[in-house]
């Protein structure tokens, strides 16, 4: 781990063999004192996380751990020291994983909040230019062409702003509300967006809605 074949270590100072030289007056205040006190207990028991230098002068991420084995006068410990440097690349791997997915997901939520305007903008156009079409004179089933395209694009619209919205939840900026939901108008504009795909094959549907019209309920049981 350090470099040092057991010649070179025996009797050596620690400080000297692992303790790199910026660490040293905080390896003296904390360290050093808990090595050479009495331990009473094997509660003592310590574990630091600092830096240590190898023979090259290569310093690493190390845990240290201080364990009394022989407590009385003439303490005896044991010190058992991990080299923390492929666990520390790992925690910066997936730090550095974490901001590559929150980037991307801040990229898509921008690629879709600012398609969705360019979609809504001409497409509030061409619902603007169906409304006046419709509002001149035609044969009863053009109307009905009009009226099944306006619903459709309504339809789309309503998936526009749903998709705004999902960008505005993703940058915490949404606003949640209770909005009142006309369900025979739901149900009218469902048909009607479907009835456009079942005409050119002879079809019928067969479903109607009334708008409007609400049945009482019926407390018979």
């Amino acid at each position: 781990m350090f470099g040092y074949t057991k010649e070179e270590a025996l009797e050596r100072n620690i400080e000297d063999l692992l303790i790199p030289p910026k660490l040293l007056n905080r390896y003296r205040k904390e360290l050093k004192p808990f090595a050479l006190s009495p331990i009473a207990t094997p509660e003592h028991a310590q574990r630091f996380k600092t830096w240590l230098q190898r023979k090259s002068g290569e310093t690493f991420p190390a845990e240290i751990s201080f364990q009394p084995i022989a407590p009385g006068a003439r303490s005896r410990i044991s010190v058992v020291i991990r080299d923390l440097t492929q666990e520390k690349a790992k925690q910066k791997n997936i730090i550095n994983a974490l901001n590559v997915a929150r980037q991307s997901e801040q990229q898509k939520t921008a690629f879709i909040a600012t398609n969705s305007h360019e979609m809504r903008n001409p497409l509030q156009g061409l619902l603007g230019a169906l409304k006046l079409l419709n509002d001149t004179d035609l044969y009863p089933i053009q109307k009905r062409y009009v009226e099944t395209m306006d619903a459709s694009g309504r339809m789309l619209l309503a998936q526009i702003e749903n998709a705004l919205d999902i960008s505005k939840v993703n940058e915490a900026q949404a606003e949640l509300r209770a909005d009142p939901i006309q369900l025979d108008q739901l149900i009218a504009e469902v048909i009607t967006r479907f009835q456009i795909k079942i005409l050119p094959s002879g079809l019928r549907s067969l479903a109607a809605a009334g708008a409007g019209q609400q049945k009482k309920p019926n407390k018979e049981f």
